[in-house]
C-alpha cells in the first residue's frame, strides 16, 4: 500500500472482484504480484470482511 497515494488505514480496498467499472481477478493479482495463485490466496491469512453487493445493494 505504500506505493499508492492517499491510501490509509480504514480505507476500503478491493483485492479480488469488481468496484464500479474496475475489476481484478485472482489471475491478474497473481501476475501483478509475480507469484503463484496459491501464494496469493494464502497471503490473505486473516479472514477479511467480505461485502457482497447485488444490484447496488449490500
Amino acid at each position: 500500500m505504500t506505493d499508492i497515494p492517499n491510501v490509509g488505514i480504514g480505507d476500503t480496498v478491493t483485492l479480488i472482484g469488481q468496484d464500479g467499472e474496475e475489476s481484478i481477478d485472482v489471475y491478474e493479482l497473481k501476475a501483478r504480484s509475480k507469484t503463484t495463485i496459491g501464494y496469493v490466496l494464502a497471503a490473505i491469512s486473516q479472514r477479511p470482511l467480505r461485502v457482497y453487493k447485488e444490484f447496488d445493494k449490500i
